[in-house]
């Protein structure tokens, strides 16, 4: 029996030896595990806190570092370092030129160039856009924006906050061939631009805004960045332009008279006014001629009558000191002239004894005859 006895207390101390040798195995296996895990964890936190809170900018961005939620610095370029979630945030903000664009067309209605135009139905409400000018006439417009943000955190408080705080982007979708947004910075912008050019084509006529449109332009242009400024978003408009203004496709045939009609009458108005700038040129240079020869003759006259006044001058200085030489020198300048311009003369003197002669010169030689003798030799 003591034989037994002993035995089984020897088999007994043997199965427990075998069972805590695994229990220390497994013990050992839980604190390589722990051990692991708690190196994981440290890693972990290690990279949260000193790398992962590293951002670089971005070129063309901006960087708000948010702390519960509040804007506390906006980092323009370099790296910053902040908490992570949920106790900072970084939220990235675009700066470069952004742009978007609505339209005011039928669905049926393309405003490309070169499109083939359909066939002119009627516009439905609702499913179709259109403009009513001053004159209660329909037409159809697109229009194209060009912006950038100028306030990273104006723009993050006052639009993006309020919708998406964390999102990359605002969920797109097309809407009569337009792309659409649920909601944010887009939809509130493409909305004011709708309202201005709603309000501003209300006041002007349908020829204003199709063809001398300048104005109408001009007037969405600041309508448009007077409404942006008063929302204080952080947006910079850089443009505003009209991509395309056209009437309802039944009636674009009309339209077309008229435009057409409009086009040779500027025309003949161009030609007009050539025609009117060429005379006015000719004018002006028969006008400068003709001044410039009743100058010359105005000087011409005056040096003339200068020269006569003078030399009358002298010769009634000379009459006063000597009347009888003077009019007898007269007489023979006068005489001279009157001589020199005679072809023929005949002298008649009376002698003394009151004999008259007069002589003639018989078959003088012809003075032409003279000349072309004088050329041969």
């Amino acid at each position: 029996m003591d034989n037994e006895h002993e035995h089984h207390v020897h088999g007994q101390e043997h199965n427990y030896g075998r069972y805590d040798l695994g229990l220390k195995a497994f013990v050992r296996s839980l604190q390589v595990a722990f051990l692991i895990m708690a190196v994981l964890i440290i890693g972990m936190l290690v990279y949260s806190f000193a790398i992962g809170g590293f951002k670089i900018v971005k070129p063309q961005s901006a960087m708000l570092m948010i702390r519960f939620g509040k804007v506390e610095s906006v980092i323009s370029k370099g790296w910053s370092w902040a908490f992570p979630r949920p106790i900072d945030e970084f939220i990235e903000i675009p700066m470069n030129q952004q742009s978007f664009s609505i339209s005011f067309t039928a669905q049926t209605m393309p405003m490309m160039e070169g499109a083939p135009p359909p066939q002119g139905g009627p516009l439905e409400p609702g499913r179709d856009n259109y403009l009513i000018s001053a004159d209660a006439n329909i037409i159809h417009t697109s229009w194209n924006v060009v912006y950038k943000i100028s306030n990273p955190q104006k723009y993050y408080e006052n639009v993006i906050a309020a919708t998406a705080p964390f999102a990359d982007k605002e969920t797109a979708k097309t809407v009569n061939g337009e792309e659409s947004y649920d909601g944010g910075p887009l939809v509130l912008m493409q909305n004011e631009l709708r309202n201005v050019v709603i309000k501003v084509t209300a006041r002007h006529k349908v020829e204003e805004a199709l063809y001398n449109n300048q104005s109408y332009i001009s007037d969405v242009q600041n309508g448009f960045l007077e409404a942006i400024t008063k929302l204080d978003i952080g947006v910079e408009i850089e443009s505003v332009t009209l991509g395309g203004a056209v009437p309802p496709q039944k009636t674009k045939a009309a339209f077309d008279e008229v435009s057409i009609a409009r086009q040779e009458r500027e025309r003949m108005i161009s030609e007009a006014l050539t025609y009117q700038i060429q005379q006015e040129n000719a004018a002006s240079s028969d006008k400068v001629m003709i001044l410039a020869e009743a100058q010359n003759y105005k000087t011409r006259i005056v040096a003339e009558i200068k020269s006569e006044a003078f030399y009358f001058n002298k010769i009634n200085e000379e009459y006063l000191k000597s009347p009888d030489t003077v009019l007898v020198a007269l007489y023979n300048y006068t005489l001279a002239d009157v001589l020199a311009s005679t072809k023929e003369k005949f002298i008649l003197y009376k002698s003394a004894r009151g004999n008259q002669e007069v002589r003639l010169k018989i078959n003088p030689e012809p003075k032409k005859v003279q000349q072309t003798t004088n050329n041969q030799k």
